[in-house]
């Protein structure tokens, strides 16, 4: 499963272009054109934001495309409620499904890809130095107050 998994990201923008046509052809193979406008109307529109992302994706970093895929894969998870068609079970879960392993995908690429650990370790740090001069603010707010 590792090896499927590794292998898949590093064609990125090939499972996005992939994701993306299923969600484009999926309202007609699963006959949601004529029952639910709403749920074909967003993978319609999730689609082409795969596929274009997937084609335009060579010139973008990693990070912007596991972001993406991230943010497009938990789209497809909130569209049926957020668009009301919840109540039509295939479409539910085909946005389920699709969105699950986006989001699976994106969070596989991002645990492993070393540009964002070190990042994140960056932004952690900044965190850390920020909170560590409140306090310190704070503190030192508190013993004037004490001392007047």
């Amino acid at each position: 499963m590792r090896r499927w998994f590794d292998r898949t990201l590093e064609g990125m923008n090939e499972v996005n272009v992939f994701l993306g046509a299923w969600m484009l052809i999926s309202p007609w193979v699963l006959g949601l054109v004529h029952t639910h406008n709403a749920a074909a109307r967003v993978a319609w529109l999730i689609g082409a934001a795969l596929i274009l992302f997937g084609v335009g994706a060579a010139e973008k970093s990693d990070l912007t495309q596991q972001s993406t895929t991230l943010a497009l894969g938990l789209l497809l998870l909130i569209a049926p409620w957020a668009a009301s068609f919840s109540a039509d079970w295939v479409a539910t879960l085909n946005s389920g499904f699709i969105g699950v392993f986006a989001v699976v995908v994106a969070l596989h690429a991002m645990h492993r890809d070393a540009e964002i650990y070190d990042r994140l370790d960056d932004l952690h740090e900044r965190f850390r130095e920020q909170l560590r001069g409140r306090i310190r603010q704070l503190s030192r707010v508190g013993h004037s107050r004490d001392s007047q």
